[in-house]
């Protein structure tokens, strides 16, 4: 029977030793791990939910939506699958019990309002990871990291404010359309605003998913959100 090592002190020997940073990551657009790109990452036992995992990472690597959780995060986070009173055989952490023995899982008080913060964190960052991915998407479907876009929105303001304005750009694309100028600034004012109606649903939906977490009062309701969420992926 191997002797259990607490994560905290797992994570100073690691850090200290070894100068690796404990990480939450999520594998990449390719399904990979970043052990496919340093051999020198080491995943953690820990299992968390959402997509979400804890290792030991030498650097942090791009494309893995490294977060460096702090020391109260850390703590929360090694507890974040234990059931409370749970007969199992294997403890808190998740490591089997000796003989395999099945005994209840005992938290203190503190510990589960540790886990509880911590899953509302996850759920948080999860949330966020999503609405940041609707709203890359958002821009890019209506080019609004383009200079094009910018140039058009600006001219076309100004020619509907003032039609004596000078509008070089979109001069030069109505040479290459069939539109008349106040047709052409009629559809990029419709696109800007269509634009904008979106953007707010998207802030909106982020803000009210982040209210209710934060009315989540226990480690079952928590639960119950994280499933509603894999159903919404």
């Amino acid at each position: 029977m191997k002797q259990y090592i607490p994560q905290v002190d797992r994570k100073q020997r690691l850090e200290e030793k070894e100068e690796k940073i404990l990480v939450l990551y999520r594998v990449n657009d390719k399904g990979e791990f970043p052990s496919t790109y340093t051999k020198a990452f080491i995943p953690s036992s820990v299992g968390l939910d959402l997509g979400w995992y804890l290792g030991y990472t030498p650097t942090i690597i791009d494309g893995f939506d490294m977060i460096i959780p702090d020391d109260e995060f850390i703590k929360g986070l090694e507890l974040f699958g234990a059931n409370n009173k749970d007969v199992k055989k294997y403890n808190k952490y998740g490591e089997f019990n000796e003989d395999f023995e099945k005994k209840p899982i005992e938290m203190t008080t503190d510990e589960l309002e540790q886990q509880l913060s911590a899953k509302k964190k996850l759920i948080k960052m999860e949330i966020k990871r999503r609405n940041d991915k609707e709203i890359s998407y958002l821009y890019t479907e209506y080019g609004r990291e383009s200079d094009s876009w910018k140039y058009q929105y600006e001219e076309a303001v100004k020619y509907f404010i003032d039609k004596d304005e000078e509008t070089p750009f979109l001069d030069t694309l109505l040479e290459y359309t069939q539109d008349t100028k106040d047709e052409l600034v009629k559809k990029i004012l419709e696109k800007d605003k269509e634009f904008r109606v979106k953007l707010a649903k998207l802030i909106g939906k982020k803000q009210f998913q982040n209210s209710e977490v934060d009315r989540i009062q226990s480690n079952e309701e928590a639960k119950s959100y994280i499933e509603k969420m894999k159903k919404e992926k």
